[in-house]
């Protein structure tokens, strides 16, 4: 009796449990893929902030080194135009002591002086000018004749062919008058000079050559500053001087502009 009805409860026992793994099991399951759903779509949302994180840096390091040439590219650019500066200051100075030096020789000394601010040169006495005259005296003709070989050589200098530009000479007067006939007059005061240098002497004694009246003709100019510039005195005032000019630091060489060999011809001052 009980050996016939053991299997039977047994059987049905087993029967009950079935269900109950089956469901667990298949819980399991689904929580698993759930599980590694999650963690797949977080591998990719951490990887596509990992790639933003990273592009983001890239372009923060491409900006960098950009940043950096460009730093490193002023750094040379200031450099070269300090280079260029001091080059130019280290002309302007050579060539000042070079006129200086002939200034103070035994021929020009206490007749010359250079100009320490405006590069000028300045012949004193020699080169001043009665009133409502503009006729050199033969004196300041003799000492300008004597003097500009200097000058040319002074800026015949490597540093001064590089950053020399031009001679203007300026022309001045008093205060007596009005300003347009004072500027006809200081330009004529000017033009003589130019008018002295491409004379010759009466002795012919320190005439320049035809090579450096070609050098006066190609680098000087002339030009009328009226009553500007007056000096403590009406006798000083009347005066004229040389200024020397050098290319400032950005500025390009002027090109010959090939000038045909005209003749020098005669001064048109009355």
């Amino acid at each position: 009796m009980f050996s016939s009805t053991l299997p039977v409860q047994r059987r049905r026992r087993d029967e009950g449990e079935k269900p109950f793994w089956i469901s667990y099991s298949d819980l399991m399951t689904a929580l698993m893929v759930l599980f590694l759903v999650v963690m797949s779509v977080s591998l990719l949302t951490i990887t596509q902030e990992l790639l933003e994180q990273n592009r983001v840096l890239q372009e923060q390091k491409a900006q960098l080194e950009n940043q950096q040439r460009e730093l490193e590219l002023a750094k040379k650019l200031m450099d070269a135009l300090k280079a260029k500066r001091d080059s130019r200051q280290q002309a302007i100075n050579e060539v000042r002591e070079r006129l200086q030096v002939a200034a103070d020789s035994e021929a020009f000394r206490g007749r010359v002086s250079i100009g320490r601010d405006r590069m000028t040169v300045d012949f004193g006495d020699a080169a001043r000018f009665g009133r409502s005259d503009y006729r050199l005296i033969p004196e300041g003709a003799d000492l300008l004749r004597s003097f500009i070989p200097e000058l040319l050589k002074a800026i015949d200098s490597e540093a001064g062919r590089q950053w020399f530009k031009r001679v203007v000479v300026e022309g001045f007067t008093d205060t007596d008058g009005s300003y347009l006939y004072n500027l006809d007059l200081s330009l004529k005061r000017a033009q003589s000079v130019v008018c002295a240098l491409m004379t010759a002497s009466p002795n012919n004694a320190n005439s320049l050559s035809p090579e450096q009246q070609r050098r006066v003709r190609d680098l000087f100019l002339v030009g009328g500053f009226s009553f500007n510039s007056a000096k403590a005195s009406k006798e000083e005032s009347r005066r004229v001087e040389l200024r020397l000019d050098f290319q400032v630091v950005d500025e390009e060489p002027e090109a010959s502009a090939g000038l045909v060999p005209l003749e020098i011809g005669k001064c048109q001052l009355n």
